[in-house]
Order: C-alpha cells, then structure tokens, then sequence
C-alpha cells in the first residue's frame, strides 16, 4: 500500500512540474529589430538562457532562438531579458578556496541575455550562470550597461574583504534628495535591497518605470 501511494505521489509531482513548464504569450525582436508575437516556453530560467524555445501558435512547431538572432525577448507580465556586451566578473564568491587576493574586479566582455529587474529613467539588470550572480545598471543618459563591482577577496593578512564599489557606484548615478548616503551604505547586493533603490530613485525624479517580479509585471 505505501509502495502504491509513493508511487502515486512522484506521478502527480512529475505532472505538476510538466503542468508548470508551458509556452505562455510573449514575443522577441531579432536584428532588424522586427517584434515577433509568439508563445515562449517559460522555464522559469534560474540561470540567465542563451537561447528559448517559441511557438507561432498553440498548434505550431517549436523553434529556437539564440542570443546571436535575438536582442530582445519576454514572457507578458512575468520577465524580461535583453542582450547586452558588458563587462563580468566571474570571480567565485562562494567558496573561500576559489577567493583571489587582488581586490579588484577580474572583468571580461562577454554577449549575454541579462534579466531586467527594474526599467525607468534608471534600470536594473541581473545576470546568473553556476556561482556568478551580477547585478548591471544604466541611466537613460548613458549608452552601455555598467556592471556594480562585488567582489570578495582575500586580504595580506589572510583576511576576507569585500569590495563593495557599487555603493560609490549608486551614490554617484542615483542622486536624489529621497536618497542619503547612509541609505546607499545600508545597501546589500541582494536583488530586493538594489530594486528597492531604483524604484525609489525613479519615483523621486517622477520616472514612469515598471518593476519585473516573478509572476507580475
């Protein structure tokens, strides 16, 4: 009898988890920046994609795109991606065996889909891929994304540090009379604690922007 309902148990969870990966209604714009409605199969991406399955219709034939043919995709009122050339760092902040002793960050130009968080006057970008979690923000008077420097690191006396440059960072690009240098120092790099600053930079400068949460737009 147990056997019976354990068995029972894992068909159901393998049918909730097929019921949830579905092709919902979005759409992706390609290099002539053409916009093409569609249906995305959404896989609630933990790692940012460098490629998504699409359908022109329920009944349609599932195709692929890649981050070579797309600049721009998203699921309606659930996520946003858009591609970008940004400077990275890969550096391992989990484990202290993979930490490096130079403080600065070790950054590469890399094409990737970043997810956008926060889109106004100010944006907020997040990308993640294994241990790499980087956050990436741009003003609408500047012309490329800039990554917010984190990076931990081992100290000449064998010390952890942290470079925390993005507090400068947003001190800099957010100014604000709503903002205070001890609000930007409080800061974490954390996704709630960084969208909470740009909506409120946004609202105090009368910014329309939309804020892309899991399930809501």
């Amino acid at each position: 009898m147990q056997k019976k309902l354990l068995v029972l148990f894992v068909t159901m969870l393998c049918a909730r988890s097929y019921a949830q990966i579905s092709f919902e209604k979005g759409y992706f714009i390609d290099e002539s920046e053409r916009k093409t409605e569609c249906l995305i199969k959404n896989i609630d991406w933990k790692n940012n994609p460098s490629e998504f399955e699409y359908k022109l219709s329920q009944d349609g034939v599932s195709k692929v795109k890649t981050i070579k043919t797309t600049k721009e995709f998203g699921i309606t009122g659930y996520s946003k991606f858009i591609r970008a050339h940004v400077n990275i760092d890969r550096s391992n902040d989990e484990r202290i065996s993979s930490l490096s002793t130079t403080r600065a960050p070790d950054f590469h130009k890399e094409e990737l889909f970043l997810k956008v968080l926060i889109e106004g006057k100010a944006s907020l970008y997040y990308y993640e891929g294994g241990n790499t979690k980087r956050y990436f923000f741009k003003r609408e008077d500047q012309s490329e994304i800039q990554p917010l420097i984190f990076k931990k690191y081992i100290t000449q006396n064998n010390k952890i540090g942290t470079n925390v440059g993005y507090k400068q960072q947003l001190w800099d690009a957010l100014k604000c009379e709503e903002i205070s240098r001890s609000t930007i120092e409080r800061l974490d790099y954390t996704q709630s604690s960084l969208a909470k600053i740009f909506i409120k930079y946004n609202s105090c400068t009368s910014s329309e922007y939309i804020s892309y949460k899991k399930g809501q737009n």
